[in-house]
């Protein structure tokens, strides 16, 4: 076994930069909070499927077409429905006896942004 070197850091002075300049964040307290409520409804795999299958769609879709393809009963799936349309991610409009759902644009920017992420190629980092 090789002894570990402790490497001397400079002694830095309370309220004195350290680094280069800090640039602001662009996000408002506002954004932060809409963007996380809408990261945070579309991080459960079942709302993700979800909002990934609306936005396919060149129409809007009938609530019992997405109900079919979900192994949940209809209370689960009007449940996710709802956090998605109130994180902003879809729409809905009743029809009759139907509710049809489209995504919203930030429900597609959203996917989008997590198509970008899966087409990143790794860091490999040694």
């Amino acid at each position: 076994m090789s002894a570990t070197r402790l490497v001397e850091l400079p002694v830095r002075q309370r309220n004195t930069p350290c680094c280069a300049p800090v640039v602001p964040a662009r996000l408002t307290g506002e954004e932060v909070a809409k963007h996380a409520a809408q990261l945070k409804a579309a991080g459960d795999p079942s709302r993700l499927a979800m909002l990934d299958l609306i936005a396919q769609q060149a129409t809007p879709i009938c609530v019992c077409d997405i109900s079919a393809r979900f192994d949940q009963n209809q209370p689960t799936i009007s449940h996710h429905l709802r956090i998605l349309r109130e994180a902003g991610l879809v729409e809905t409009e009743k029809r009759g006896l139907w509710s049809y759902y489209w995504a919203t644009e930030a429900g597609r920017r959203l996917l989008a942004l997590l198509e970008g992420l899966e087409t990143q190629p790794e860091r490999n980092e040694s």
